[in-house]
């Protein structure tokens, strides 16, 4: 038998503590909402699931537990159709405060998430942007350098930095051959004037 990663073992425990919490709930034909189906739900051990772990993403922004948020969604929906607490009719005034106060909350959430995509995606570009002014950064003091043949200190000292912070990888490379061609290109222009 395969081995399998932590992470992969944990959440199937999740799952399998949400979806006995969710038939039970709907097993009784009682109104329930997320927040229920989370609070009855108990590992093995009587544990509590994390509060928070249905709403897990992972590294590309999409829920790890999309399809069992999903479904959760579904039948607590179903179950308040036309019905309150105990599958009687709905009282006006308590509907109005559990399902506006639930309302609020999703809206709340998916305003927060909303608000979480706009700045990581503003990060990326501002990172985007720094790289990019970084690798400009490289290049101009690499054909000064050379231009200079070493002599400036305050041209080669951030020239090392840059070098260090950016070693490791084909893009140093790439730069190094670009500080080249421009270096060569500056000589000529200076020999022609």
């Amino acid at each position: 038998m395969a081995k399998r990663h932590i992470s992969e073992v944990s959440s199937q425990k999740f799952s399998a503590a949400i979806r006995q919490s969710l038939d039970r709930l709907v097993a009784a034909k009682q109104c329930f909402f997320l927040s229920d189906v989370i609070r009855g739900a108990k590992y093995v051990d009587e544990s509590s699931v994390g509060a928070t772990t249905i709403y897990a993403k992972t590294c590309d922004g999409k829920y790890v537990h999309a399809e069992l948020l999903a479904k959760i969604k579904v039948a607590s929906a179903r179950s308040r159709q036309g019905k309150g607490a105990k599958g009687g009719p709905v009282d006006p005034v308590q509907a109005a405060t559990m399902g506006g106060h639930s309302q609020a909350l999703q809206r709340q959430l998916v305003e927060q998430e909303d608000r979480i995509q706009e700045l990581e995606q503003a990060l990326a570009s501002v990172n985007l942007k720094l790289g990019r002014a970084q690798e400009e950064r490289y290049v101009t003091l690499g054909v000064l350098n050379r231009l200079t043949r070493g002599a400036l200190l305050e041209v080669g000292r951030p020239l090392r930095e840059l070098e260090g912070q950016l070693a490791g990888g084909d893009l140093l490379s790439r730069l190094k051959v670009e500080v080249e061609s421009l270096t060569i290109r500056c000589r000529r222009l200076v020999r022609d004037t």
